[in-house]
């Protein structure tokens, strides 16, 4: 029973990726994006360097989800960052 686990999940979250508003539920920004699923093609995993990276997200438009995700992390005011608990996401 336990080894179908991991398949179900994966087959959960194909199948929600490909309807927009399951995607946008988990507030996502895909306002932009042509299609869904986003399929990117093999030569993408060559990008070496950050600024190639941002290139190619900028290019496939999925830059916007990126930004969203570097604002809702956030540096920990108390004693969290004492805690090895330095940084947290709203």
């Amino acid at each position: 029973m336990l080894a179908k686990e991991p398949l179900k999940t994966l087959v959960s979250f194909t199948v929600a990726s490909v309807i927009p508003s399951l995607v946008l539920a988990y507030d996502q920004r895909i306002e932009f994006v042509l299609e869904l699923p986003l399929v990117v093609s093999d030569s993408a995993e060559g990008v070496e360097k950050t600024k190639e990276a941002i290139k190619v997200l900028k290019q496939i438009r999925a830059f916007p989800d990126v930004e969203k995700a570097k604002d809702s992390h956030n540096i920990c005011l108390y004693k969290g960052k004492m805690h090895n608990r330095r940084y947290i996401s709203h």
